[in-house]
């Protein structure tokens, strides 16, 4: 086998090498709304070692949006690269702060997109 060859993974073998990344490092992903508060559907990963908030504190909107707990001053800049990257029909990349649950700031690094539907709809970011 070359160092080039692609193994087949089946979704188990996927599942679990996401969880293993997802396990080991400082990072979470998310499905959200496009919407103003970003509503989350779903949260996993290091949400609450790196927020200070239960992923179910913020799923839905249930105590607070992901909007709430963005950097009021960096809140302008996030809906501009996002709604820019958007109408673009690109990804983005930036970094952000979030205000952690004892109030401090958390640099975090965000790196997405638009998921379309098959009418070209946004479904999810």
């Amino acid at each position: 086998m070359s160092a080039h060859t692609i193994i087949p993974r089946t979704d188990d073998a996927a599942l679990r090498m996401f969880r293993s990344v997802f396990t080991t490092a400082d990072a979470f992903v998310f499905r959200c709304v496009n919407d103003r508060n970003y509503t989350m559907q779903q949260i996993e990963g290091h949400v609450q070692k790196i927020t200070g908030y239960w992923p179910e504190d913020v799923v839905g909107n249930a105590t607070r949006s992901f909007f709430e707990i963005t950097w009021h001053e960096d809140t302008d800049r996030v809906f501009g690269i996002v709604d820019d990257a958007i109408a673009k029909r690109i990804e983005w990349d930036m970094s952000y702060r979030l205000r952690h649950v004892d109030g401090h700031p958390v640099w975090i690094r965000e790196r997405a997109g638009a998921v379309r539907n098959g009418e070209g709809e946004i479904e999810y970011l």
